[in-house]
């Protein structure tokens, strides 16, 4: 599959690549420790540009790469970032993961987002399934993963570090054919 940049809308949304100008947004976001409560420690600004300018790059879909994708809307800005990687590619089994700036949770933007990137995941590249890892206190993740139609398939115990901690996970997975 080619390169592919991403631009996708909703009724509230756009779903964008990456651009420069979204250096001080995406750090920002990043560096917010209730962003990344259930995700890890926040990374050193090397690392986290690393990861932006890893995501400003034309994405190859079985790259094993992230796409990162931005969540703006006119009324707001950047409000956070989504994306997906190609897991498995006989497979056509994705992972996805999403970031909310804390202004814009509860109100239904990471659920309408996930539907956006889902909806052209499926079409673009016929994807069969998608999973998500979610830390089992993120209750909010795991909501708006339901509404998407995730189901809940599994508890993986102690399956990633949070600080010092092991930590739980709940798979979510949804058959996308």
């Amino acid at each position: 599959m080619g390169l592919v940049m991403v631009c996708l809308s909703t009724s509230r949304l756009t779903l964008s690549s990456l651009v420069d100008s979204d250096w001080d947004d995406f750090l920002a976001m990043h560096q917010d420790s209730l962003v990344n409560h259930f995700v890890r420690a926040p990374d050193p600004v090397s690392r986290i540009r690393a990861k932006f300018i890893s995501g400003l790059q034309p994405w190859v879909y079985d790259s094993g790469e992230w796409v990162s994708v931005k969540i703006a809307s006119a009324e707001h800005g950047f409000m956070g970032v989504i994306g997906f990687f190609c897991e498995d590619n006989f497979s056509a089994r994705i992972q996805v993961g999403y970031m909310l700036h804390p202004a814009y949770q509860g109100q239904g933007f990471a659920t309408e987002a996930l539907t956006a990137i889902l909806d052209w995941a499926t079409t673009e590249f016929d994807v069969h399934k998608c999973i998500a890892y979610v830390h089992w206190q993120n209750l909010a993740s795991i909501r708006v993963l339901e509404k998407c139609g995730f189901k809940r398939e599994g508890l993986l115990q102690q399956n990633y570090r949070l600080g010092d901690a092991w930590v739980d996970e709940v798979l979510m997975g949804k058959v996308m054919a």
